[in-house]
Order: C-alpha cells, then sequence, then structure tokens
C-alpha cells in the first residue's frame, strides 16, 4: 500500500520530469558535450534511475515493517 501511494508521486514526478526535459533541452545544448540534446536513451536511462531510487527507498522499509507482527508492535508500545 505504501509503495503503490508514493509510486504513484513518483511516477508522476518522473513524467513531469522527462517532459520538462524534452522540452527545455534545446536550452542546454551548449552545456551537453558528447550527448544530443533528445538523445532518449540518455533520458530513458536517467528516468529509470530517478524511478528506481525513490522505489527502492519506499519499498524497504516498507517490506520490513511487513514483516513484523501487529500484536509485537502494539505489545512493545
Amino acid at each position: 500500500m505504501i509503495v503503490r501511494q508514493n509510486g504513484r508521486v513518483i511516477v508522476l514526478g518522473v513524467v513531469a520530469g522527462a517532459a520538462a526535459a524534452l522540452l527545455t533541452s534545446h536550452l542546454l545544448r551548449s552545456l551537453l558535450f558528447g550527448v544530443a540534446p533528445n538523445d532518449l536513451v540518455t533520458h530513458a536511462v536517467t528516468g529509470t534511475v530517478l524511478l528506481a531510487a525513490p522505489l527502492t527507498a519506499c519499498w524497504w522499509p516498507a517490506r520490513r515493517a511487513a514483516g513484523l507482527a501487529p500484536s509485537d508492535c502494539l505489545r512493545a508500545r
């Protein structure tokens, strides 16, 4: 549930960022060395990394919390 909720926000952010990157890449043409402004491979790899990092950050604690028994958590309080 936590990964799904955060995943929606993450995917929305990556899609909005990809759209902004494609629209503004011509403005950064002078700063790009060895990469075309609309290089789809670079955009795809960057988007994948920017999608995987926060999803892993959400998934790891949720996975650990799912392994706990609710009664143990309430008893420890």
